[in-house]
């Protein structure tokens, strides 16, 4: 991680969406404090929980007072979750977020760049390294073949520059990801179909706005670790 840096004035403001279900106290503290080195000023963080059995909003709350907390009655996956999370917002961006990441500081900054550079831009995909292996890519955006199987674009290759350029790319993934709050409204891009309990809500969200002629582009110097499936690895 990089040193802290100069706040950065912001008009537009930054909510970020933090899905909870049963994450450990350690990595959820690594991930908001993360957060709470941004260099973008106007930035709120919102985590949702979606009904986990591990106690840890308590001590979550005590550590990080400025964290606001949805307290959901059930789990409602992670499609449901984002829906009532940026339903509660009313932030000009959502930055939705994994609770197995870590950010550097100019995350929101940069992708806040991006994204303001043009009006038809929808979403903005960072540098999303692995955890583990911080010079290999887990994504930068998301593509689809011909066949209409997607992927992560770049998974699996080392970071030597290649993709050191914002782009044009056909999605992001929702595991750390810009939006315009207003795409979900309805006559928009609309909600995450809640059919997709958790998987490829992201791919059909960015498929849907793609057809409405909205534009994703990447953001490599918004950089992103990420804990590949940490949440799910212990389950069949």
């Amino acid at each position: 991680m990089t040193p802290e840096k100069t706040k950065v004035t912001a008009r537009r403001s930054v909510c970020t969406v933090l899905l909870n279900y049963d994450a450990s106290i350690e990595m959820m503290t690594k991930c908001l404090d993360s957060l709470g080195r941004q260099t973008y000023d106007n930035h709120k963080v919102l985590l949702v929980d979606n009904a986990s059995s591990k106690g840890i909003l308590p001590d979550i709350a005590r550590s990080h007072p400025l964290v606001e907390i949805l307290r959901l009655d059930r789990n409602y996956g992670f499609s449901g979750g984002i829906n009532r999370g940026v339903a509660a917002t009313d932030a000009d961006y959502v930055c939705v977020l994994n609770f197995d990441t870590v950010v550097e500081p100019d995350f929101i900054t940069e992708m806040v760049e991006v994204i303001e550079s043009d009006a038809e831009i929808v979403g903005v995909a960072p540098k999303m390294l692995l955890a583990d292996t911080p010079y290999i890519f887990d994504s930068i955006g998301t593509g689809m073949a011909k066949n209409a199987g997607a992927f992560n674009q770049a998974i699996g290759q080392p970071d030597i520059g290649q993709y050191d350029f914002s782009e044009r790319v056909f999605g992001s993934c929702f595991g750390a990801t810009l939006l315009r709050r207003e795409a979900f409204d309805l006559g928009q891009v609309g909600l995450l179909d809640e059919t997709y309990f958790m998987y490829f809500e992201d791919v059909d969200w960015c498929f849907r706005a793609n057809l409405l002629g909205k534009k994703f582009y990447s953001a490599p110097r918004a950089v992103v670790y990420h804990e590949h499936s940490s949440s799910v690895k212990d389950k069949g």
